[in-house]
């Protein structure tokens, strides 16, 4: 009966956390190589289109602006698919204009996978992606589930040894 009640509440919990952990691990694992493998050259702006105003519940409002970048990766002009060139509150927001020089952090191994960054580049440990964030918290659910159930069921296990 005890055997059987961990396989079928606690292991079972427990695959499922860490199939969802181990989504998150592989999402983040790919940002982080992804910032280790980039490459940052400069580039001049193509295109520049603003979005929508995006208004808060505390009274601000804020813009992103996208656009293309034209770079060079070894040796080979390419233009960036569309990428964020910034954001900020709208009252003080410093549109980018075409023909600026900015800096760009592109993929060693797909040159067309490109994100806006400094000088310096891009962080070896990146923030995770909300993605990350939320898989993360969603493998913590069942995980804690598995502990529950663990817990509820010691006595019975200490009794019986």
């Amino acid at each position: 009966m005890i055997g059987e009640f961990i396989r079928g509440q606690v292991l079972r919990w427990l695959g499922v956390a860490a199939l969802v952990l181990g989504v998150a691990a592989f999402a983040y694992s790919e940002e982080t190589a992804f910032a280790r493998r980039s490459v940052v050259t400069s580039g001049t702006v193509e295109e520049v289109r603003r979005s929508g105003v995006l208004y808060t519940d505390d009274g601000s409002s804020q813009v992103e602006y996208h656009g293309r970048v034209r770079y060079t990766a070894k040796g080979a002009e390419v233009v960036s698919n569309r990428m964020r060139l910034a954001g900020c509150d709208v009252p003080v927001c410093p549109a980018p204009k075409e023909g600026q020089i900015v800096y760009v952090a592109y993929d060693s191994e797909n040159f067309n996978r490109a994100v806006r960054t400094s000088a310096a580049g891009l962080p070896h440990w990146p923030v995770p992606s909300p993605l990350v964030w939320v898989l993360g918290l969603i493998g913590l659910v069942p995980l804690i589930g598995a502990v529950v159930n663990l817990m509820w069921i010691w006595p019975a296990l200490r009794t019986k040894s």
